[in-house]
């Protein structure tokens, strides 16, 4: 296949959105897709780390052909070929892969408005840019066009109060500790 990239196609993805969550709480993060204009072939989340290295527009650097950024979540359509056989070739019927560190801890939903990535017990590795792609299908089944619809700054908080315990020999209030 061959792609095209617009990094900062449309007005939405030149803006950057800033959220920030606390530790151990959940966000989602918007991913415009407009399939009502386009049939899109796939969604992919990037994110680079807190002191991650981004270009003058914003997007993460190029080095040796490919982003500095690594990949969290991808949402495919199925294959013309898997359409073929019963399934519609959209997002809806798609595969959903995530890193291993986002199991059970992130969901890409398209029932959302916006679509959006849904993200639950942030932990402060969390934290840094992320970047949307969403590949729409060109004008032949073996090409597409690859736009940034989504910039996001994800900032995680750290829990200011910490659990607290009775300390029994002060008679105080200490901070919880575990037990073995």
């Amino acid at each position: 296949m061959s792609f095209l990239s617009s990094p900062i196609a449309d007005g939405f993805s030149r803006t950057v959105r800033h959220l920030t969550v606390l530790e151990g709480e959940q966000t989602s993060l918007p991913c415009p897709i407009k399939m009502a204009q386009r049939e899109a072939m796939a969604a992919v989340w990037f994110h680079v780390p807190v002191g991650g290295t981004l270009d003058n527009d914003g997007s993460p650097e190029q080095r040796n052909g490919s982003r500095a950024a690594s990949k969290v979540y991808a949402l495919t359509a199925p294959s013309p070929t898997s359409a073929a056989v019963g399934l519609s070739g959209s997002l809806v019927d798609g595969s959903h892969w995530k890193q291993p560190s986002w199991t059970g801890r992130a969901f890409f939903s398209l029932l959302s408005d916006p679509p959006a990535l849904l993200l639950n017990r942030l932990e402060r590795a969390d934290g840094g840019r992320y970047f949307c792609d969403v590949t729409y299908r060109g004008e032949n089944v073996t090409s597409g066009t690859i736009v940034t619809e989504a910039r996001v700054e994800l900032f995680v908080a750290a829990d200011m109060f910490p659990a607290l315990g009775i300390d029994r020999n002060n008679e105080g209030e200490a901070p919880l500790e575990a037990h073995s």
